[in-house]
């Protein structure tokens, strides 16, 4: 008996900027077409085609790609097969704000890495699956957005920009501050921005900071 096809859909009017999707034993065929937002995509199972203009590049399992804004494109089972996939579409207007919040301290601003063509990263693979498992997940929206913002810092900002110093210890005690202040208003759900205007930094910035220091990210 052959399985189901099975597709699941997540999006949120509270974190409108993203959407996940993953299917699973599709045969599903799409016409070259387009999306208003960045897309990246991963080979679960099975073999596909990627069409981009007139470049066609064969995917297998482990392969993740990135589509940008406005690119013609298309990805179908590769002879007629099935395949399984996931994706994630970010907004093209947030993503750049949070690639934007990893400028180094000169003040250099960072830049979206488009050179992701298509690659074979497990690492990056496995941590596109973690991050849909839990945006479709029951887990609180806090914990979500502060997964995303973590993802797209750390996968979408070029190389160099990437290595980060430790904290300093005036950051160290502006995060004893947001440590503070999540022990003293734990009743309450402490949006990423709030805690991250009172550290003095980006939302990113925050949530790599505290990381380091604590081993959790605050709302963890």
């Amino acid at each position: 008996m052959a399985r189901p096809v099975i597709h699941r859909f997540w999006r949120s009017a509270e974190l409108p900027f993203v959407e996940s999707r993953w299917a699973n034993d599709s045969r599903a065929c799409y016409a070259p077409h387009t999306h208003a937002a960045w897309s990246i995509g991963a080979v679960d199972d099975g073999r596909s085609v990627l069409t981009r203009g007139r470049q066609r590049q064969r995917l297998t399992r482990g392969d993740v790609v990135l589509i940008a804004p406005d690119e013609v494109h298309c990805c179908n089972p590769d002879e007629d097969g099935r395949w399984s996939y996931q994706m994630l579409y970010l907004e093209s207007a947030w993503l750049r704000a949070v690639v934007g919040e990893s400028s180094d301290a000169s003040g250099s601003g960072a830049a979206i890495d488009e050179q992701l063509a298509a690659v074979r990263a497990p690492t990056l693979h496995a941590r596109l699956t973690r991050l849909n498992a839990l945006l479709q997940s029951d887990a609180a929206l806090p914990d979500k957005e502060a997964a995303l913002v973590l993802f797209a810092g750390d996968v979408f900002v070029r190389p160099a920009h990437s290595a980060r110093p430790p904290p300093a210890a005036a950051q160290r005690a502006r995060l004893r501050e947001v440590r503070e202040a999540i022990a003293e208003r734990c009743s309450e759900t402490l949006r990423l921005d709030e805690l991250a205007a009172l550290a003095g930094m980006s939302r990113y910035r925050l949530l790599r900071a505290f990381r380091a220091v604590y081993g959790m990210t605050p709302h963890a």
